[in-house]
């Protein structure tokens, strides 16, 4: 396959994208980009009304949905829809006067989303679908919220306390805050803005009470929460990459350091370091299996995507292997189980595909020449079996999550609980708009499951 500059690929994704109200930047400051949306269906509150607007979900966990009317509702299976917000407003030409983004779980059943309303300026919001309680406003800002990540473990105020660290534009810089609340109350415990710097990537421990903090691209810590303190520095000289993985009940610290100026992917357990790969150049994305068992890591040009090389190594040595078919990598997001990994790469549209037995139909805007999709693979760990799943374009909100995956794919769930099925939102670019798909990775001849009109969905971490 010829080379394809990053720059060209989303250009052309985008332009075969609607572009969303709002998309979802990284952890870097940015400005969020407007745009223009497609005709907007009117916000539901009925029952009856939103259960012809969304299929029921085949599979345990809930979905919470950015409805193509600009709303959030959230989908369990065996569950009637349940709209969160009702209040998203369009002008006639399709520009948002109010839209919700940034839909994030918290492990312990909370929900946070964003309000963004060109008078009001951005709220942000922190929810328990079902409970029966108010939402809690977390902070409202005339600045840009950037990314958010909860704590997995429920904190000491109470049977349903969450903590809820997030990002937001403050002064040209990077604004990193922390929450705390209870569904009791409409008002949070706290919200504090407790650095700003440059860049703040940032991993929360299995117990809620630290994180691994990596800020302006040289500076490792781990950050104690009740002590409000820096408790421990990573001394080392980092390589070329965005975020560091930790697995906090194990002492696993995952990173790159730089070797002849070249990364080179090293494990740290307690005060052991042992080397997973030699050096390679350029940027590099990587991630640990939920267990830990094993590491994927990729590599890209130097501060660019899409990625090369994906190798899948042990974490204890014995065993490496490499996806040498894909060399475009996009995106890989590890299933709950750490069985799988879902790999999204970037391809020239086969418009004659005869994919799952039948012929591939794909709209007529993507089978001009050299037309870039993106597609869908799945990795199967153990048998290292590689298995093509589906092609598409996706929406304005989920190609950015997807462009900045090692970012998110710690608090953004693409997986179902029970390691199944994959979730997407992808442009429909012929009909003019944009839907939710489920992926069967068990039955890969299956067509997709459409759940119904959206911009992007993310599931829980736990059932129902």
């Amino acid at each position: 396959m010829r080379h394809l500059a990053l720059t060209g690929v989303l250009i052309a994704l985008t332009a075969c994208s609607t572009p969303a109200p709002t998309s979802i930047p990284p952890a870097t400051v940015e400005a969020q980009p407007t745009g223009e949306a497609p005709s907007q269906p009117t916000p539901q509150t009925d029952d009856d009304a939103m259960a012809e607007m969304f299929t029921d979900l085949p599979t345990p966990g809930r979905l919470a949905v950015l409805g193509a009317d600009g709303n959030v509702y959230v989908l369990g299976s065996g569950q009637a829809p349940l709209a969160l917000t009702d209040d998203a407003r369009f002008e006639d030409g399709g520009t948002s006067e109010r839209v919700y983004v940034h839909p994030t779980w918290s492990p312990t059943g909370w929900l946070s989303y964003v309000s963004v309303d060109v008078a009001e300026g951005v709220d942000v919001i922190a929810a328990r679908p079902g409970a029966g309680t108010p939402p809690v406003t977390l902070l409202n800002s005339d600045s840009g919220y950037i990314y958010g990540y909860w704590s997995p473990a429920v904190c000491d105020g109470g049977p349903d306390c969450g903590r809820f660290a997030f990002l937001m534009g403050d002064e040209g810089q990077i604004g990193f805050y922390l929450s705390e609340m209870t569904s009791g109350s409409p008002e949070p415990t706290s919200t504090e803005r407790l650095r700003l710097s440059g860049s703040h990537y940032y991993v929360w421990s299995a117990d809620g009470e630290s994180m691994l903090w990596y800020r302006n691209s040289t500076a490792m810590s781990v950050y104690d929460v009740a002590g409000d303190a820096i408790v421990r520095e990573i001394d080392e000289s980092f390589g070329l990459f965005q975020t560091p993985d930790w697995a906090s009940g194990a002492d696993r610290l995952l990173f790159t350091r730089q070797v002849d100026g070249e990364n080179q992917l090293v494990l740290r357990e307690g005060d052991a370091q042992s080397e997973l790969s030699g050096a390679f150049p350029g940027l590099a994305a990587f991630s640990l299996s939920p267990e830990t068992r094993w590491a994927a890591y990729a590599s890209g040009p130097a501060n660019s995507i899409p990625y090369a090389g994906l190798t899948l190594t042990r974490t204890d040595g014995s065993q490496t292997f490499s996806v040498d078919a894909l060399d475009h990598i996009l995106a890989f997001f590890w299933s709950p189980d750490g069985s799988k990994l879902a790999l999204v790469n970037i391809e020239e549209a086969q418009p004659n595909f005869e994919a799952n037995g039948r012929l591939k139909s794909l709209s007529s805007r993507t089978q001009q020449q050299g037309q870039s999709v993106l597609v869908w693979y799945v990795v199967d760990v153990e048998t290292q079996e590689l298995t093509r799943l589906e092609e598409f374009l996706p929406t304005g909100d989920q190609l950015y999550v997807l462009q900045f995956f090692d970012q998110y794919a710690k608090s953004h769930q693409i997986w179902s609980p029970d390691s199944r099925y994959i979730v997407y939102a992808e442009e429909l670019a012929d009909e003019d708009r944009s839907v939710i798909h489920l992926l069967d990775t068990q039955n890969p001849g299956q067509n997709p499951l459409r759940i119904g009109e959206g911009r992007f969905a993310v599931f829980s971490f736990v059932g129902n």
